[in-house]
């Protein structure tokens, strides 16, 4: 009779979890969700857990770390450790600094958020300061860890990052359930810029962040400092894109 009830008891719980999964996707694909227009960059207390959304006009940095599994597995795990912690606690810094707030960590990838009439020019200052960082702050003292391991020379790694830019409409939506849950970036800026972070060790944007850049930007004492224009397709969209490796000194 133990086993009997034990296999009931069971089934039961099966049951109730199938239910809630079932009443729980209905919920969530039915209807129309009540949007709201946030003023600033919302944290996840800021939206329900129910059918609600937050609805900005945002420019979106997303950054990557080169050959990070490699470096993972090459060196000590605290080594790595060290190297990782100086780098986001300096990224941070820099995104805050340029009006930008850092909104997810993703392994060895980080996406910050500018908003504002100056969030495109806020977001290129801060990835030109991030590849300053790297290479003339974090690289100086990270050498002598890439020439003292023997696994590091012979897949010939640095630590150099990829930065990609876009811009538009972002449907923010907080996922998960109580207890565990964050907010869910939705719109193409978002997809598009982790996509153009693969882009080399460089910074890469589209078009339409390139066109409301000021000249301060564009030019560097008169020199143009963006590649041409090259198309590529995102998610089955036609986009234009431009990159650069100029760097932006911090002082």
């Amino acid at each position: 009779m133990d086993g009997v009830y034990c296999m009931g008891w069971v089934r039961s719980i099966v049951m109730s979890l199938l239910i809630e999964l079932q009443s729980e996707v209905n919920s969530f694909t039915s209807g129309n969700y009540t949007t709201v227009n946030k003023q600033g960059i919302p944290y996840p207390q800021d939206i329900p857990l129910g059918n609600q959304a937050a609805v900005l006009e945002a420019t979106t940095l997303f950054v990557d770390v080169r050959q990070s599994s490699d470096i993972t597995n090459s060196f000590r795990r605290q080594t790595a450790a060290k190297m990782m912690k100086a780098y986001f606690a300096g990224a941070v810094r820099i995104i805050n600094q340029n009006n930008g707030q850092v909104r997810s960590f993703n392994g060895d990838g980080m996406l910050a958020i500018f908003i504002g009439a100056s969030k495109d020019d806020h977001a290129v200052k801060a990835a030109m300061q991030l590849k300053y960082f790297v290479n003339n702050i974090l690289e100086p003292k990270f050498r002598s860890y890439f020439a003292n391991n023997m696994g590091a020379l012979g897949g010939a790694l640095n630590f150099s990052i990829g930065i990609g830019i876009d811009e538009g409409t972002i449907y923010a939506v907080r996922v998960g359930i109580k207890g565990t849950n964050d907010v869910a970036w939705i719109g193409r800026c978002t997809n598009t810029s982790a996509k153009l972070s693969g882009v080399a060790d460089a910074i890469a944007i589209t078009d339409s962040v390139y066109k409301k850049l000021s000249n301060t930007r564009i030019f560097s004492n008169g020199v143009h400092m963006w590649s041409g224009e090259v198309r590529q397709f995102f998610g089955g969209v036609e986009r234009i894109i431009r990159a650069t490796t100029y760097h932006w000194k911090i002082t």
